[in-house]
């Protein structure tokens, strides 16, 4: 028996006696622990050959093993399972203020036998030939029997008619058997998984204490009988003369018992019939073993081929965010606050802001980094589609659903999921995505079977939600729960110092991809751009540089009559606006060299050799020109 102790609040004390023990914050979990920093599922321990072995589940803040000075790691960073040990400390969540149980391991009274044993036989991998060759002793008739079971067990892929398949092999295999049962070890409880009987007989039960006696010992026994010497108190099930239970063996433990009944009025099974039976239970937990290994093969192909399609399209390099303005600066400072606190995040700014670039940039340095980032747009699908796309649906849900689908929040499980255009999203949606950040909960479209799912939100909007919920446009409660960290993205035009950075950096990305080779950028070029206000933001921005370095011609410099009109209206009316209206062309074209040597300057701090460099001029032709303009 397990027992878990608080260490923080001795009175809370907890024991176990079954198979495995699942912890975590919300109810479903056998251990509930409702603090903030503990994952909806969180660790799990599990009896297995007479120890407890712990795990972690991914949980967001990890576990570990304190024995002694010495601190065992689960999880990603650590052991996949450690078998506990009496007095050891079991510590979940936060390293700072985690939920610290003792661990105590108490001996449960053994099984009584519920029947006569006659005789056993010990079934591990080593000694499966020995027992085929006995079992094959009978001659050619125990061969061909042998050999047709085997065969009817390899010739069935799927696990619920392999089962079914095993239990009528065990009863053409016994002609003196009334029926067969094959039990299954489901966590903590013996499950019949798939019967046979001959004629019309009784239903008999699978003895519960033979059954896991037969799991604990790995062995195979011949059980009780109906003669005179022995007590009506040993019989195994009502109206059963003997029988055998024989493990389901795999990988040096009992996945399940094969249970053979004979009636009293025929003949006893014997000790050749034992071999026979534990050769056939060693064959089933064989094929049982291969149609599980299937089962998850195909779920994994699947899985991955879902995965790499949807890698394939959103494949992307690692996001830069540049940062040279005061705003830029404050605004990278609170995105590296937000990336290592898993908290949910929304993110404010109007349209081109770069929320979907701040969203990866939040992802790759979270604790989350190595799981996948899905964004979805609320605003681009109707009502049907979005609750499919980010719940999934099941086959036949609604037209053209004519497959199982899983939803974002189950593909990014462990990762990120990237709502924008969050104020789009229709009421009826809005429930839904209310009850994920509470509780960790969806059911797909169309089904009625709740999943746990373990994703942080990052959400972002080009809309003032506030005056939304004000309005009735959005629910209160869920603007809340977006809003635990927000971080808002100032328009272009009130970070102007990050434009020629972000130039460079376009200039240099659409080269690559067109595979051009581009000469230096000339400063009017830089400079028409910073007179600009850019009301499309930063990707108005992108699209003017791709647009230029299409124009140019290969290894020629980006000037300024490769942009906009847009873009050069601006930067003549800011030239006139600097020296006057009836300016001549000369103060004009003063007056123009002048703002670009100032914003030159001004990127570099001042420094003359940096700007003369970036200008094409040397530091003495620059300190002429500054002299000249009047510069300061």
């Amino acid at each position: 028996m397990l027992a878990l102790t608080d260490e923080a609040r001795p009175e809370s004390q907890w024991r176990f006696d079954r198979q495995t023990v699942r912890i975590g914050r919300v109810e479903g979990n056998d251990l509930v622990l409702p603090v903030s920093h503990i994952s909806t599922r969180h660790a799990q321990v599990r009896y297995h050959e007479a120890r407890y072995l712990v795990s972690d589940l991914g949980s967001t803040n990890g576990s570990l093993v304190q024995r002694g000075n010495e601190r065992l790691l689960l999880g990603r960073k650590g052991a996949a399972e450690i078998a506990l040990e009496d007095g050891d400390l079991l510590v979940l969540g936060d390293i700072d203020q985690p939920v610290r149980l003792r661990v105590r391991i108490e001996q449960a009274p053994a099984l009584s036998p519920g029947g006569t044993i006659v005789a056993a036989r010990k079934v591990v991998t080593a000694a499966a030939a020995e027992l085929t060759r006995r079992a094959a002793s009978g001659g050619a008739e125990a061969m061909s029997v042998l050999f047709e079971l085997v065969e009817s067990l390899n010739t069935v892929a799927g696990r619920e008619q392999l089962l079914g398949r095993i239990a009528e092999a065990a009863l053409r295999a016994f002609p003196g058997a009334a029926d067969a049962l094959v039990v299954v070890r489901e966590d903590d409880r013996l499950v019949v998984t798939a019967e046979a009987h001959r004629g019309e007989g009784l239903s008999r039960d699978a003895n519960a204490k033979i059954c896991q006696q037969v799991i604990d010992n790995g062995e195979a026994l011949l059980f009780g009988s109906d003669s005179p010497h022995i007590p009506a108190a040993t019989l195994v099930a009502r109206g059963v003369g003997n029988g055998i239970a024989a493990p389901l063996w795999r990988e040096q433990r009992a996945i399940g018992v094969l249970q053979i009944n004979c009636e009293p009025t025929r003949a006893e099974l014997g000790e050749q019939a034992l071999d026979l039976a534990a050769v056939l239970a060693h064959h089933a937990a064989v094929a049982l073993e291969r149609a599980d290994l299937i089962s998850r093969l195909r779920a994994a192909e699947a899985q991955l081929r879902e995965e790499n399609a949807y890698l394939r399209k959103r494949a992307q390099p690692s996001v830069q965010m540049i940062a040279e303005s005061d705003a830029s600066k404050n605004v990278l400072r609170e995105l590296e606050r937000a990336a290592g606190a898993d908290v949910t995040v929304l993110l404010s700014g109007e349209t081109g802001t770069g929320k979907e670039v701040a969203a990866r940039y939040l992802h790759e340095r979270s604790r989350r980094a190595d799981h996948l980032l899905v964004p979805v747009n609320c605003g681009a699908l109707t009502e049907t589609l979005l609750d499919s796309e980010l719940f999934g649906h099941r086959r036949g849900a609604f037209t053209g659903a004519s497959t199982d689908r899983k939803g974002v929040f189950e593909m990014a499980s462990g990762g990120t999921v990237f709502l924008d255009e969050i104020g789009e999203t229709p009421p009826p949606v809005q429930v839904r995505l209310l009850r994920v950040l509470e509780e960790g909960k969806i059911k797909r479209v169309g089904e009625a079977v709740e999943r746990s799912v373990n994703v942080r939100v990052i959400a972002a909007t080009n809309r003032d939600l506030g005056k939304m919920v004000e309005q009735g446009g959005f629910r209160k409660d869920l603007y809340y729960r977006l809003r635990v960290f927000p971080v808002h993205l100032p328009p272009l035009r009130e970070r102007c110092a990050d434009i020629a950075p972000l130039a460079r950096v376009f200039v240099r990305r659409h080269a690559d991809q067109m595979g051009k080779r581009v000469g230096a950028i000339d400063p009017s070029f830089i400079s028409a751009l910073e007179r600009y206000s850019f009301p499309g933001n930063v990707r108005e921005l992108v699209n003017e540089i791709e647009r230029a370095v299409v124009r140019v011609d290969p290894g020629e410099a980006l000037t300024a009559d490769l942009l906009s009109e847009d873009v050069l209206s601006a930067a003549g009316n800011a030239a006139t606006a600097a020296v006057g209206e009836g300016a001549t062309l000369r103060d004009m074209l003063a007056a123009y060299e002048r703002e670009i040597i100032v914003r030159t300057l001004e990127r570099h701090d001042g420094r003359k050799a940096q700007a003369a460099q970036e200008l094409g001029l040397t530091r003495q032709g620059l300190s002429k020109k500054i002299e000249r303009l009047g510069i300061e």
